[in-house]
């Protein structure tokens, strides 16, 4: 082996098996050489293996955007998104959690950022731009911060996602305030009994349930059902009078 062959760095190798073993040795911290390997090295074995060791976004930006690969241009993007969320969510200065927030665009991490995110500004501007009943049943369902979660649940409109809160086996303020809004009567009748909510969830649909029978027509009211052969006035009709 020659002095050229011995002093070449192994991630400089021309085996890329040498290459490979040399990325995989690499300390994370050394982010700039991570990134030219990945946006460079001639195998797509090692492009993969250094991607994955990235945590530099901008870095990875880069990568993604110079990558033929589709495979490991997606691989590039999905470690970018997780990038910034963990940017966003950590307790770092409140200008850049919010400047990671403002560049993720797809609705799991936005749902991610929401329920989990160290400063409450983040959290909020995350659940502003959520959208989409079942992401935000995930923002309900797990949230830290009991304050996202009702205001995820105040945005939910379809009827069966309210039904599923009232019925899990979560915080019982959220299944209440699901409750709440829940206007079918069958719905109200399977969750007054269904063992799985709590004792309360069951008795405040059972509750909802006694109002809206109270609040039923009165006998003899305007809405009341027509007796046979009688008119609403109580007079006979033609045919009782025949």
């Amino acid at each position: 082996m020659d002095l050229i062959a011995r002093l070449r760095p192994r991630w400089r190798h021309p085996d890329p098996i040498v290459r490979a073993g040399a990325v995989r040795e690499m300390a994370g911290d050394d982010q700039d050489r991570l990134g030219a390997i990945a946006g460079n090295d001639p195998d797509p074995h090692v492009r993969r293996i250094a991607i994955k060791k990235l945590e530099d976004a901008a870095i990875l930006e880069r990568v993604a955007d110079g990558e033929a690969d589709p495979v490991l241009r997606d691989l590039a993007l999905e470690r970018v998104s997780e990038a910034r969320i963990r940017i966003a969510s950590a307790d770092r200065p409140l200008d850049e959690c919010t400047a990671a927030v403002e560049r993720l665009t797809d609705p799991r991490s936005l749902v991610t950022v929401a329920t989990s995110a160290t400063h409450e500004s983040v959290r909020l501007a995350a659940l502003s731009r959520v959208s989409g009943d079942r992401h935000l049943r995930e923002i309900v369902r797990n949230a830290t911060d009991p304050a996202i979660g009702r205001a995820a649940l105040d945005r939910i409109q379809d009827a069966s996602m309210l039904c599923n809160i009232a019925l899990a086996d979560g915080p019982v303020d959220l299944a209440l305030r699901a409750l709440e809004r829940i206007d079918d009567t069958a719905s109200l009748q399977a969750i007054a009994g269904n063992r799985t909510p709590s004792k309360t969830v069951r008795q405040r649909a059972q509750a909802l349930l006694a109002a809206r029978t109270a609040e039923g027509p009165a006998v003899g009211g305007p809405h009341a059902p027509l007796v046979a052969g009688r008119d609403p006035g109580g007079r006979q009709g033609a045919r009782g009078a025949a």
